[in-house]
């Protein structure tokens, strides 16, 4: 039976040249079988932007809360809408011509696949091609241990099977909404492979939540500790192993706050969150 599928993403006031490059970008999808889900916070006239897109089918939401609580909103609607699989995509990015034909392949095998991402730059241009798979092989089982102190999970280069999703609450404090998603599904006992292909084209410029490569100034590493004790926060009622994390990051927010310096960790690829 073919499967229903929805590419979801959610966008909010941007340029619209990035919009257009992630619409083009699925228009040019060598599967075709797809609805893209597109959850507004506050993009105007995203209407006649779509009409240069006539050949895909978008399915509008509006909804204004917070990050966390859009994301939320836009996957309970796929669960609901009953599609088999969700692939994640967020609308400043764009994608490779098979990345929901891959995405599909690669789900016959597990529940979640991850693929590998090229960095690029705010015209396009390529600033490191292939960034995951320097630290991580092609087909590679990822658990829960992995993404403990880091996170490799984006909402632009991830796809799930929902089977056996029933709902999905995401606390609207979170920034990193992805990490606790797909750590939360991993407890769930869910299986995620790492892809090398297919490729997601991940935006890095000023206005990104966080972008990953470049060595943390100390600006983003107080970002780095805030976000991590929020995660972990979250992730103690999930396991009483992360009561010690979350303990570790609120400390070490309270001295940053009092002056203490801190210095990021020295990694070749930093995956996201590691610098601390």
């Amino acid at each position: 039976m073919k499967k229903k599928v929805a590419v979801l993403t959610t966008i909010f006031p941007m340029k619209q040249t990035y919009l257009m490059d992630f619409f083009k970008s699925l228009q040019l999808q060598s599967e075709k079988k797809f609805d893209i889900v597109v959850v507004n916070d506050g993009y105007t006239n995203l209407k006649s932007l779509t009409r240069c897109f006539g050949m895909l089918r978008i399915i509008e939401l509006k909804h204004r809360q917070t990050p966390a609580k859009n994301r939320e909103f836009g996957i309970n609607y796929c669960l609901e809408a009953g599609y088999d699989v969700i692939v994640f995509g967020d609308s400043d990015d764009f994608f490779d011509r098979h990345r929901v034909r891959c995405s599909l392949r690669g789900l016959h095998y597990c529940d979640i696949v991850i693929n590998d991402m090229v960095l690029v730059d705010n015209h396009k241009k390529a600033l490191d091609k292939n960034y995951l798979s320097r630290r991580i092989e092609d087909r590679q089982r990822i658990d829960r241990t992995y993404i403990k102190e880091k996170n490799i999970f984006g909402l632009s280069n991830t796809a799930i099977n929902t089977k056996k999703i029933k709902h999905i609450i995401l606390p609207s404090n979170l920034v990193a909404v992805d990490w606790y998603l797909f750590s939360v599904l991993l407890y769930d006992k869910r299986v995620a492979l790492f892809l090398q292909r297919p490729l997601t084209f991940y935006r890095q410029y000023c206005d990104n939540t966080v972008g990953i490569g470049s060595q943390a100034n100390q600006k983003k590493l107080d970002h780095i500790i805030s976000v991590k004790r929020v995660h972990y926060d979250r992730m103690r009622v999930v396991d009483t192993i992360f009561e010690e994390f979350f303990e570790k990051y609120a400390l070490l927010e309270e001295k940053r706050k009092n002056g203490m310096k801190i210095e990021g960790a020295y990694i070749k690829n930093p995956l996201w969150w590691e610098e601390v």
